[in-house]
């Protein structure tokens, strides 16, 4: 389907039409692509629509109608051809989980701007107005892309993601060349190629909740073990996690268990259906013993000890250094150390992010400044200098 009031392309919702893209760009140097996909109503986002650019031409591919996409994963597994995306790290995901496709040879427009001088992470019309001057018709802010027909306006809206990852790549290379960091952002393309990059905590939000530090040990395995159940549940199902449970009443639920199914019933707060429905799950859930690997999540909670002026000051400071080395070598300091890591640091003396310490982040930290973060609990804040500064 070539229509006149968007940019030219082909429109793909057949086996054949497939088959007739597959051949047609299967010895292409490059490919760029993108996606859109629903994840209100499921567990597992639904993939609705893939859009491709290559030197032959653009392309929309509908996998609503197509059941089998074999062939245009085929080409993201080509290690002949450069894959072209923006933020590509949640289409490799979703490819990752739905099919167990990794990609091969990547190349992130995000990922590379961020060594040119660009924030990161940087948006895709920023970095379009940056590099190309081109300005964007701002997009349907939420769009259902499981509906069909597919409007013209969203047909442009998805083509946009991916007409211009040529040039920008082209562009950004020539930048990167001039500083000498081809290298550098390769290293961090590789990391899309791993499957660990797509393999998320399951106590990603159990460690991540404010009330850890002032419940006792045996709330604490209960709301691990209630944040676990609810995922289980959501994946059997398919079916939101906040289908399942609102995240706002875990806290009520974990400080409540202890006086049992009437207490709950009692909490206000606490729609009485949630208990009458699954409130003997979450007694069981608080009487069940504790397994070993339970008992070692827990331990590794306990190091979570409140964090030490001096040692809060220090790693602030270190982290300032960090971002001015950065600010004057035109790299984002995100892409050096996410805040995950460094906030690890803060309250885990013992812990060091060894990526640090290897690759393009090693070179540009040097060792005096590695040395300083490993060694972060001996330095002191030299408040009688002009300037506060650290020493040993």
């Amino acid at each position: 389907m070539n229509n006149s009031e968007t940019t030219t392309h082909t429109y793909i919702d057949t086996l054949q039409g497939l088959q007739g893209f597959h051949a047609q760009n299967k010895e292409v140097s490059w490919l760029g692509f993108d996606t859109e996909f629903v994840g209100e109503r499921t567990y597992y986002p639904l993939l609705c629509l893939i859009q491709v650019a290559t030197e032959h031409g653009n392309y929309l591919i509908d996998p609503i109608a197509i059941k089998d996409l074999s062939l245009f994963l085929d080409l993201i597994t080509d290690p002949k051809i450069v894959k072209l995306t923006h933020a590509g790290e949640n289409d490799y995901r979703l490819l990752y989980q739905e099919f167990g496709v990794l990609p091969v040879n990547v190349y992130d427009t995000q990922m590379a701007a961020g060594f040119i001088g660009y924030n990161y992470p940087v948006s895709f019309a920023s970095l379009l107005q940056g590099e190309l001057r081109v300005t964007l018709d701002k997009g349907p802010a939420v769009s259902d892309w499981e509906s069909r027909p597919i409007s013209k306006k969203q047909l442009q809206y998805a083509l946009n993601d991916v007409i211009y990852l040529e040039q920008l790549w082209n562009g950004i290379n020539l930048k990167l060349a001039e500083k000498d960091r081809e290298n550098w952002v390769t290293e961090e393309f590789n990391k899309l190629q791993n499957a660990k990059s797509y393999q998320s905590d399951p106590n990603k939000e159990f460690l991540a909740n404010s009330i850890l530090p002032k419940i006792n040990v045996r709330d604490k395995l209960f709301l691990m073990r209630l944040y676990k159940w609810r995922i289980e549940m959501a994946e059997k199902k398919n079916k939101p996690k906040e289908r399942i449970l609102q995240k706002k009443l875990i806290n009520h639920i974990t400080t409540g268990i202890k006086g049992g199914k009437r207490n709950l019933q009692n909490n206000r707060l606490i729609p009485p259906h949630i208990i009458d429905k699954d409130g003997s799950t979450f007694l069981a859930l608080y009487d069940q013993p504790e397994s070993p690997e339970e008992r070692e999540i827990l331990n590794q909670i306990a190091k979570h000890v409140p964090i030490k002026p001096r040692i809060d000051a220090v790693m602030d400071i270190l982290y300032l250094g960090i971002k001015i080395i950065c600010s004057q070598n035109k790299i984002a300091p995100e892409l050096v150390i996410d805040r995950p890591r460094y906030k690890t640091m803060k309250w885990d003396l013992n812990y060091f992010d060894e990526s640090l310490d290897t690759g393009w982040r090693k070179e540009l930290l040097g060792e005096n400044v590695l040395h300083s973060i490993r060694n972060r609990n001996q330095l002191k804040v030299d408040t009688k200098s002009e300037f506060f500064g650290l020493k040993m």
